[in-house]
């Protein structure tokens, strides 16, 4: 079983316990994993902390190096976590931010060609 972590940006304003059903992003990469059949992942942020706009000062580079050396694959959840995960030289597939609010999804067609895409960079050795 491949070991998969992975990364976002950094917490949501509101927390998870607090919610009715959760995280809608987080029930959105579930499913996502689900379909690919991937039943446990690790999860980590850029920031431990809610933080709308990251500055370098924010990211523990050190940790996210540390953390990433175990894993077979890595996610990045959006355009700014690749973008720093690129910088440092981590491998990674770049998944888009799985928020209901992102505007990529209104297409229909988007999401199950990234899932398949997804799929694909998991299930390479």
């Amino acid at each position: 079983m491949k070991k998969i972590l992975v990364v976002g940006h950094s917490p949501g304003a509101t927390d998870i316990m607090k919610r009715k059903n959760g995280s809608p992003s987080l029930n959105r990469l579930n499913a996502w994993l689900d379909k690919c059949g991937v039943d446990i992942y690790s999860f980590s942020n850029l920031c431990a902390y809610h933080a709308p706009i990251l500055k370098k000062s924010d990211i523990d580079e050190m940790y996210i190096k540390g953390i990433t050396q175990s894993y077979d694959k890595i996610i990045a959840l959006g355009g700014f976590v690749s973008q720093y995960l690129s910088k440092i030289n981590i491998n990674h597939y770049t998944a888009p931010h799985p928020s209901p609010r992102n505007r990529k999804f209104n297409d229909k067609s988007y999401e199950p060609k990234m899932i398949s895409g997804l799929q694909t960079y998991i299930n390479v050795v």
